[in-house]
């Protein structure tokens, strides 16, 4: 005599609960073998030798009482980064503004420079000479054209 379905799943839940084992009917991918594998947490944390005192924590624990400590190899450090920036090797300034705000400020700077050429041409009337000047910023080019006022 052939066993139900029925009873057949009834069988395997009991199964289970016996042997501690998931019941999974669908035979869904559930990652079970992943968690039942040993931690490894403990082992990877061993691996690293533990943190000792540094000098860092010693100027630390002494600038409440008012206290200086003296660190010879960060002072080294700073001399060394002195020295660099002298002979032009220091790391380069932070860049203040992004490319499309820099275009903007370039821009509003020539046009009140080309502005301010033309107030001068018309109050002098004399000779004046076309100068083109492109500026390339990041990856747009613009160009502005600038009227230069010729002064004896």
């Amino acid at each position: 005599m052939a066993a139900s379905c029925s009873r057949i799943l009834e069988l395997a839940k009991t199964q289970c609960r016996i042997f501690s084992l998931n019941f999974n009917p669908q035979r869904l991918r559930l990652g079970n073998k992943v968690l039942r594998q040993r931690l490894r947490g403990p082992a990877l944390a061993a691996w690293y030798p533990r943190k000792t005192v540094s000098f860092r924590d010693l100027q630390d624990a002494y600038r409440p009482l008012g206290l200086t400590v003296f660190d010879e190899y960060e002072d080294d450090r700073e001399e060394a980064i002195q020295i660099a920036k002298l002979r032009g090797k220091g790391r380069p300034k932070k860049k203040r503004t992004a490319a499309g705000m820099t275009l903007i400020l370039v821009q509003r700077l020539l046009l009140t420079s080309t502005q301010n050429h033309d107030r001068r041409r018309r109050r002098n009337s004399q000779d004046h000479t076309g100068v083109t000047m492109s500026y390339v910023v990041g990856i747009h080019q613009t160009q502005f054209s600038l009227r230069s006022v010729d002064t004896p």
